[in-house]
């Protein structure tokens, strides 16, 4: 094959290259919205759920709710990926992970998503429970989240798990993010005595008449769903975050690439036409010279 043409297969595989580059960057870029307002919703219903709380303690003050120090093991629910091309982003989930466990020997570890599980076993912590993403996440993350729901009740009910820690990425300024854990098990004291002390902002006061501590209970479940729910969507946020970011550093790349082998083949190209034309003219010099 001559230089000219095999450059000109690289330049035509690059441009292709480009094409897929700008379409996954713009489906990132498309999943962080989606993930965005799925976030503004489950706030929705966090502060639907607060309300609950709010009026229930109100008309319950005579009764202790706040939860009793921990004396069981602890669970960790850790959220990753299944998918690639998002840099370093379970790298981080599973580092920050292995920073927070306390006594590795006394927890149960869930990951969410194999990439970030096959990490934690790389690092030397296998995970008691390893939840896949669905194939498409367009069908929602709700049959997963129930999935993980369950595990949890399982841990709770046989394993002695008496609280709950989710570390992953989340959201950040500047198109970035980062790690966080949060405990949503036992309930913050101070939280409930904020909810107690929360201001109902209507004349119309609900009342109930199931048993309070069965309501009590479905109120902890809410609590527990909305907040897995959140902490779901924000490392999926995060996730294509990560991708958008990686896909820009590509595109980049590989305009440069493009751009060199650009000039690349028109030298070439250059360099055969000056060729050409030194052979025609020396051609006619031989035919006047005979």
């Amino acid at each position: 094959m001559r230089p000219a043409e095999e450059i000109k297969r690289k330049l035509t595989g690059a441009e292709s290259l480009r094409s897929i580059v700008r379409t996954m960057k713009i489906l990132a870029a498309v999943n962080v919205r989606q993930y965005e307002k799925m976030a503004a919703e489950a706030d929705d219903y966090n502060l639907a759920v607060e309300m609950g709380f709010s009026i229930f303690l109100n008309q319950n003050p005579s009764k202790e709710y706040a939860p009793l120090a921990p004396s069981g093991k602890k669970g960790y629910i850790i959220l990753g990926s299944d998918m690639g091309m998002c840099g370093k982003f379970n790298e981080l989930s599973a580092d920050f992970a292995l920073s927070v466990i306390e006594e590795p020997e006394n927890a149960l570890v869930m990951a969410v998503g194999d990439k970030v599980a096959g990490k934690l076993e790389d690092a030397g912590l296998a995970p008691a429970d390893v939840i896949m993403y669905p194939a498409v996440l367009s069908a929602g993350i709700v049959p997963m989240l129930w999935e993980i729901l369950n595990k949890v009740e399982t841990w709770m009910e046989k394993l002695n798990v008496k609280s709950i820690v989710i570390c992953r990425n989340k959201p950040a300024e500047s198109m970035g993010y980062a790690p966080e854990a949060r405990m949503i098990l036992p309930m913050d004291p101070a939280y409930l005595e904020k909810l107690k002390r929360t201001e109902w902002k209507s004349r119309s006061i609900p009342v109930y008449k199931d048993d309070r501590e069965k309501l009590f209970s479905g109120l902890v479940k809410n609590y527990i769903y909305v907040a897995l729910y959140r902490a779901l969507v924000e490392s999926l946020v995060s996730e294509n975050t990560a991708r958008l970011i990686s896909m820009q550093s590509a595109e980049k790349h590989t305009a440069e690439r493009i751009e060199e082998l650009t000039l690349e083949y028109n030298m070439e190209r250059q360099d055969a036409i000056t060729s050409e034309i030194l052979d025609i003219i020396a051609g006619a010099e031989a035919v006047e010279g005979k």
